[in-house]
């Protein structure tokens, strides 16, 4: 990014520590833990960003591991997160960082999200980072920094949420989710592993017919 164009963010962007919707954090931790493989998360993530309702037409996967663990990033061209801040009535946005049961809690959900269990292990982890546009509205910048730690310590995760008015980014959302599991050092995961994994327990797989399916990328 370019100094201009940091200075010209800068100015246009309010930062600020949300709270997020919630039930009983033991009850989150739970259902977290019970996640049969790491790569649950990715499964999760990419049936969110393939929901009819969010009009994906292309998804891009990707995965690597540093010194902070492994790192999972999806990123779709569909219709983006809003954020509202009103429990009574949550954006997209508000419902993938709250605490709550999603359809559970009477709150409407996506084709393959009635649970919201992708958000949910997307906060097992060190970092969440995510942007997100719908069209005609403001660009949403997110961090959720340790998460996980938290979450142990009985503390609800705080994201910081920054506010882009005006910006020119296409619609979509980028979701990266760094460390997950927390500190987890085995070794890496192959390319292989991930599609076999993702062809048989997403609707990446799903041989019913489906009229313009997004494009799926890994890389």
């Amino acid at each position: 990014m370019s100094m201009k164009r940091a200075m010209e963010d800068a100015m246009r962007s309010k930062a600020e520590e949300v709270s997020v919707m919630q039930n009983e954090v033991a009850i989150y931790k739970n259902l977290i833990r019970e996640r049969k493989h790491p790569l649950d998360l990715l499964r999760e993530l990419l049936s969110n960003a393939g929901a009819r309702e969010v009009g994906a037409t292309r998804i891009d996967i990707s995965y690597t591991k540093d010194r902070e663990g492994h790192v999972f990033e999806i990123q779709d061209d569909g219709c983006g997160m809003d954020y509202t801040g009103l429990q009574a009535m949550p954006g997209r946005l508000d419902r993938f960082l709250g605490l709550g049961l999603s359809a559970i809690a009477g709150l409407t959900s996506d084709e393959f999200s009635w649970k919201g269990l992708g958000s949910k292990l997307a906060y097992q982890s060190t970092r969440i980072e995510i942007e997100t546009r719908q069209a005609n509205k403001p660009e949403y910048s997110v961090t959720v920094n340790e998460p996980w730690s938290s979450l142990e310590r009985g503390l609800v995760p705080k994201p910081r949420i920054s506010v882009y008015e005006g910006s020119d980014r296409a619609t979509g959302t980028r979701i990266r989710v760094i460390g997950h599991p927390p500190h987890r050092q085995e070794r890496p995961f192959d390319a292989s592993e991930i599609r076999s994994h993702l062809l048989h327990r997403t609707f990446a797989g799903f041989t019913r017919a489906r009229p313009q399916p997004p494009k799926i990328t890994l890389s």
